[in-house]
C-alpha cells in the first residue's frame, strides 16, 4: 500500500476487513472460552450491571476528556514555538533588510527611513539636524595592497572605533564600500563640526589587525536642515558634494557644505552619466605612445593610452573618469573597448607592412580578475587574425601580487591564447620573488620614480642594476618607462635595459601620426622636437 498501487483503495478496504475480523474474531473466541460459574458466591458484592455501564461511561468519557485537553494543550504549545521561530525568522529578515551584513551597521533602507522621520520631526517642532557623509582616504591602496579580506577587517574596525565614539541618539550607517553616512539629530553648525573633528582625528590613528599596521584618514561632507535641503536627495547630495571638496582640498578633514559646492559636484554626476554612453557615442579615443629599443633605433611597437574626447570639456585624461568607471564598473566595458580597438588598429598597422610591431594594453583589477577574460580576449584575436605574441597586457605589481596562485592561472590561460603579460610600475609595490618567478611574465616595466632622480652615480642607479639583474635571471625583458632626458637613455642603454619609453622618444599620439615616429626611429631626440605636444600623458 505504501508503494502507491492503482487498486489502493481497495487494498485499503480489504486490510481493514481483515483487521476487523481478527480482532472480533479473538474476541468472540475468547468470550467463548470462557465459563462463570452462577453458584459461585466468591464476590457476592459485585457491581449491577447499571452501575457497571455508569463507570466505564464515566471512566472513558474521563479518558477522552484528557485525550482531548493533551492535544489541544499540545497544539497550543506547537503554535506557540512556531509563532516564536516566526518572530525570530522576522527579525533576522528585518536586520538582514535593514542593517549591513559585514559591519552589522543600519544600511541605506534604515537610513533613509531615519532621515525621513527626522525631518518630519524637524519640521514639525522647527528643529534642525546634521548629516555628514564620510569617505575613507586610502582605502582602495590597503585593498590592492594587502587584498579584500583585509580590506573588509578595517572596515569593521572603523565601524567599531566609531560607534564608540557616539552617543545612542547618533545613527552611523554604512552605505557601502568605504563610506558611511552619520545622522546627527539635534545638531547644529558648531556641534556638528566639532564631532566631525573628533571623528577624523580617531580615525587617523592606526589600526592593528595582528601582523598588519594600517593608516586610513576620514573625508568628511556636512550638511544640515534645512539650511541646505529639505529633502533627504538634497541632504545626501550636498553632504556628499561636502565630501569631494574635503577630499580635493587634501583629505582628512571636515567640510561644511556650501552653495558653490553643487556645481562642482552636479559637473562631476554630469560627466558620470555621460561615460555611460561615451562608448556608444565614439567619443573614447586611443593615443599611442612608443617603445623603442633601448639605443633608439628601432620601433617596437606602441602602448594603448585611453582619452576620452568629450563633446563639451574637450580632451579628457584617464584620471578624470577612471575612477569613476572603476567604482561603477564601467572599467570592464572600458577596457575591452580599448583591447578591440588597439588589435584592430595594430592590424592596419600590420597590413601597411609593420609586421613586428607590437602593441600593449593596460588592464584593470577588475578587469584582470573578469571571469570571462580570456574568452574575450581570444574572441578579439580571432576577429582581427593577430598572430602570437602581437598583444602584450601589462598589470601593475600591486595586482598580480594581490593573488598569486589566481594571478598565476589567469596569466597562464592569456599566455595559451599567444597574449604575452608585463607586470608594470615593478619596484613600488611589496612583490614576492617567489611569487614572481612563478608568474611567467614575459616584461617588467619598471616604474618611472625610479627614472626620474637617475644619475650615474646615484642609488636609483644601483637599484635599477639590482632589478635588470633579477630580470635578467627570470628571462624577463626590463622596459623603462618615463625617459625624459638623453643623460636617462645612455644610462639605461648602458646598464643593458631592453626597451625604453617617455617623452625622449615620442609622446602619445593619435594612431594617424604614428608614421612620424618611423621616420625617425634613429634619431629620437629630434622626434619629440618635431610633434607637436598633444596631452600631458
Amino acid at each position: 500500500m505504501r508503494q502507491g498501487d492503482k487498486n489502493l483503495l481497495i487494498m485499503r478496504g480489504l486490510a481493514s476487513l481483515l483487521m476487523g475480523v481478527a480482532i472480533a474474531g479473538m474476541h468472540y473466541v475468547g468470550m467463548a472460552a470462557a465459563t462463570f460459574d452462577h453458584t459461585s458466591r466468591m464476590y457476592p458484592r459485585g457491581a449491577s450491571e447499571q452501575g457497571l455501564a455508569v463507570w466505564v461511561t464515566i471512566i472513558s468519557l474521563s479518558i477522552l476528556g484528557l485525550a482531548l485537553m493533551s492535544s489541544m494543550l499540545d497544539a497550543q504549545l506547537r503554535a506557540a514555538r512556531l509563532t516564536a521561530k516566526l518572530n525570530r525568522a522576522n527579525l533576522e529578515l528585518r536586520q538582514l533588510a535593514m542593517h549591513d551584513t559585514l559591519t552589522t551597521l543600519p544600511n541605506r533602507v534604515m537610513l533613509e527611513h531615519k532621515l525621513d522621520i527626522a525631518i518630519k520631526q524637524a519640521t514639525l517642532h522647527n528643529g534642525g539636524f546634521a548629516v555628514m557623509y564620510m569617505d575613507l582616504d586610502g582605502f582602495k591602496a590597503v585593498n590592492d595592497t594587502w587584498g579584500h579580506h583585509v580590506g573588509d577587517r578595517l572596515l569593521i574596525a572603523v565601524a567599531e572605533r566609531l560607534r564608540h565614539a557616539l552617543d545612542q541618539q547618533t545613527l552611523l550607517a554604512r552605505l557601502g564600500g568605504d563610506e558611511f553616512v552619520l545622522l546627527c539629530e539635534n545638531g547644529d553648525a558648531n556641534s556638528a563640526c566639532a564631532l566631525a573633528q573628533k571623528l577624523v582625528k580617531i580615525t587617523d590613528a592606526p589600526f592593528e589587525l595582528d601582523r598588519y599596521s594600517l593608516r586610513v584618514s576620514l573625508s568628511v561632507g556636512i550638511a544640515l536642515f534645512p539650511q541646505h535641503g529639505r529633502n533627504k536627495q538634497e541632504l545626501m547630495f550636498n553632504a556628499d558634494s561636502a565630501m569631494y571638496h574635503t577630499k580635493h582640498s587634501g583629505r582628512n578633514g571636515w567640510c561644511l557644505f556650501e552653495p558653490s559646492m553643487s556645481t562642482t559636484a552636479q559637473h562631476e554626476l554630469e560627466l558620470a552619466n555621460d561615460l555611460w554612453k561615451a562608448i556608444e557615442r565614439q567619443e573614447m579615443r586611443l593615443f599611442y605612445q612608443p617603445k623603442f629599443r633601448s639605443n633608439g633605433s628601432e620601433l617596437m611597437g606602441f602602448e594603448a593610452l585611453l582619452r576620452w574626447e568629450h563633446p563639451s570639456r574637450g580632451l579628457l585624461m584617464p584620471d578624470l573618469f577612471l575612477p569613476r568607471a572603476e567604482k561603477t564598473g564601467q572599467i570592464v566595458a572600458l577596457g575591452n573597448w580599448v583591447i578591440n580597438e588597439a588589435c584592430r588598429q595594430l592590424k592596419q598597422w600590420h597590413n601597411k607592412g609593420h609586421s613586428r610591431w607590437t602593441v600593449s594594453v593596460n588592464l584593470s583589477a577588475l578587469q584582470f580578475h573578469q571571469r570571462d577574460l580570456p574568452d574575450t580576449v581570444s574572441q578579439i584575436l580571432a576577429q582581427h587574425q593577430l598572430p602570437s605574441g602581437a598583444l602584450m597586457l601589462e598589470i601593475t605589481e600591486t595586482i598580480a601580487m594581490r593573488d598569486p596562485e589566481f594571478s598565476q592561472q589567469r596569466i597562464r590561460e592569456l599566455q595559451q591564447l599567444g597574449v604575452n603579460i608585463a607586470i608594470d610600475n615593478f619596484g613600488i609595490g611589496y612583490a614576492n620573488l617567489l611569487h614572481l618567478k612563478h608568474l611567467d611574465a614575459s616584461e617588467l616595466k619598471i616604474d618611472r620614480s625610479f627614472i626620474n632622480c637617475l644619475r650615474a652615480d646615484s642609488e636609483d642607479a644601483t637599484v635599477v642594476s639590482a632589478m635588470l639583474t633579477l630580470a635578467q635571471s627570470l628571462n624577463l625583458r626590463m622596459v623603462a618607462e618615463g625617459v625624459e632626458t638623453e643623460e636617462q637613455q645612455r644610462l639605461l642603454t648602458g646598464l643593458g635595459f631592453d626597451a625604453l619609453q617617455g617623452y625622449l622618444l615620442g609622446k602619445p599620439t593619435p594612431a594617424e601620426r604614428v608614421n612620424e615616429f618611423t621616420a625617425s626611429a634613429a634619431l629620437p631626440d629630434r622626434v619629440t622636437k618635431r610633434l607637436t605636444p598633444l596631452t600631458d600623458a
